[in-house]
């Protein structure tokens, strides 16, 4: 069986944007009074949506949905402010020539920042398909 089509993570395969995601939460949480620990925040950050990270750092948030709502959006626009913190990875420069035999796509726990920050990479239009958590479960769900 031919190889037709490939599926790549964004966060960690495509782009480095670990700073990005945890100085976003930070400032978030922060700006909405929470005080959490740097190192949750990276460890948590690392495999899970925005939304399981903020009611796994701050619980309360379980009994507001209208405050992590809130939040959730406040995180969207700091996405997009820091959107400069976010570098591609090398496999990045491989995408144009990859694009030109397979079709490529994405599966992320980004939601509507995912085609932003493909096109911060210059890599969205060889991109057939971009699902987000908003489309699917978020990841690791089988």
């Amino acid at each position: 069986m031919a190889v037709k089509a490939i599926i790549f993570d964004i966060d960690g395969v495509l782009a480095d944007s670990r700073l990005a995601v945890v100085h976003n939460t930070k400032t978030l949480l922060q700006e909405f009074g929470f005080i959490v620990n740097g190192e949750e925040v990276e460890t948590l950050s690392r495999a899970h949506s925005a939304d399981i990270v903020l009611l796994s750092l701050a619980p309360s948030l379980s009994q507001n949905g209208e405050l992590l709502k809130k939040m959730l959006r406040r995180l969207s626009e700091l996405t997009v402010e820091n959107l400069g913190m976010v570098t591609p990875l090398p496999l990045c420069r491989k995408i144009p020539g990859l694009s030109e035999k397979y079709r490529l796509g994405t599966a992320t726990n980004r939601k509507g920042s995912a085609s932003q920050v493909l096109e911060k990479l210059g890599v969205r239009s060889y991109f057939a398909a971009v699902t987000t958590s908003s489309d699917a479960p978020p990841k690791p769900d089988p």
